[in-house]
């Protein structure tokens, strides 16, 4: 996962919007049954730092599409 937080915000023909890396985890979240925190959660802020923190130095591929 190192390198995914440059890549958004991205536009997923599922969700047929842009969605933002929060919007992500909820989506992993429910896929493995898990009940997802709430948006603004700090479990969900702690994650987006630390997997922002750990993608210092890559480039940044801005917001792109995916299916």
């Amino acid at each position: 996962a190192l390198g995914i937080t440059a890549s958004f915000p991205v536009y997923r023909s599922k969700w047929g919007d842009v969605g933002t890396l929060v919007r992500r985890f909820i989506g992993c979240n429910r896929k493995v049954r898990s009940v997802p925190a709430k948006p603004d959660s700090a479990a969900y802020r702690d994650l987006a730092y630390f997997l922002t923190y750990m993608s210092n130095g890559l480039p940044i591929a801005g917001p792109g599409a995916r299916s």
